[in-house]
């Protein structure tokens, strides 16, 4: 009895179809106790040995499950077309609800490129090379593209996806311009230098003689003479007027002969000073003029 228990249980053990069926059970109880990720190992590995619609049709609803939308699609969208199946006719109602859900939560995305082979990635993940077939299906919301070829610089952005309608990006690649190495250049053959003779320097011209002071000082004595000559001359004047306003009608009037040709003096010194000041300007200009 025990050989015959052993002999069915290699048997067993050696059927891929018993085996995928076991981890299929398996998983199910992994999702029942919340653990989809485990789940999805499982599944993986029973559609590796025997891919049947169940297999599939288990692979699609865990990973809509997990967030993975695109995936989740063709998974259930491949369950769905083997309608003849038993498990797919009893699980229909679940399947399509799932397949309904991932679609409510994709896009596409229409990437065109200027490079024909160059690699596409989204999040992440290589999705093909352009020019694409399609538009590729992703989970709506922000995602992040990456372009690349050889000799070129990769491109990287983010590309906002709404859900069940289509987003187009254009991705233009730069060429890399590859740097040459340097050239080895050839020695240039030098003359001798020519040795360097002393340059004597031109003679300065001849400075011409300085007046030395004598402008300034002529200039100052011809701003004193002035505005002394002015200062003698308005004391004078100021005196003829005080005479012709007090003494004019009557000479005895008191203090009036102090008054009587004082003016006199302040004149004269006025006029000589005013002559001098304009002779020493006269003096000064000339100096100056002639320095130039």
């Amino acid at each position: 009895m025990w050989s015959s228990i052993l002999i069915v249980m290699v048997a067993q053990a050696a059927d891929p179809s018993s085996q995928a069926r076991q981890l299929i059970e398996t998983g199910v109880d992994a999702r029942a106790a919340g653990d989809d990720r485990g789940a999805l190992l499982l599944f993986q590995q029973a559609y590796d040995l025997d891919p049947t619609p169940r297999a599939i049709g288990q692979l699609g609803l865990v990973l809509v499950a997990l967030g993975r939308f695109a995936e989740g699609e063709i998974n259930l969208e491949r369950a769905l077309a083997m309608d003849s199946d038993p498990w797919i006719k009893a699980q229909r109602v679940a399947l399509d609800g799932a397949l309904a859900t991932a679609r409510q939560r994709l896009g596409d995305l229409e990437v065109a490129v200027n490079v024909p082979g160059a690699v596409i990635r989204v999040d992440g993940q290589d999705r093909g090379e352009a020019p694409l077939a399609r538009p590729l299906r992703v989970t709506a919301g922000t995602v992040v593209i990456e372009v690349s070829a050889v000799g070129y610089f990769p491109v990287q952005r983010s590309v906002a996806v709404p859900a069940q309608r289509l987003a187009r990006e254009v991705v233009v690649l730069v060429q890399a311009k590859a740097v040459p190495p340097p050239e080895a250049q050839a020695p240039v053959a030098t003359s001798p230098r020519p040795t360097p003779t002393a340059l004597t320097p031109p003679p300065r011209p001849a400075e011409p003689p300085s007046k030395g002071p004598w402008p300034w000082a002529l200039g100052g004595a011809a701003v004193a003479g002035i505005a002394g000559g002015v200062a003698g001359l308005l004391v004078g004047e100021s005196r003829v007027q005080d005479w012709n306003g007090r003494c004019a009608a009557s000479a005895t009037t008191p203090g009036c002969e102090s008054v009587e040709g004082s003016w006199a003096v302040p004149r004269v010194l006025g006029g000589l000073s005013l002559l001098i000041g304009i002779a020493a300007g006269s003096a000064a200009a000339y100096l100056i003029v002639s320095e130039d």
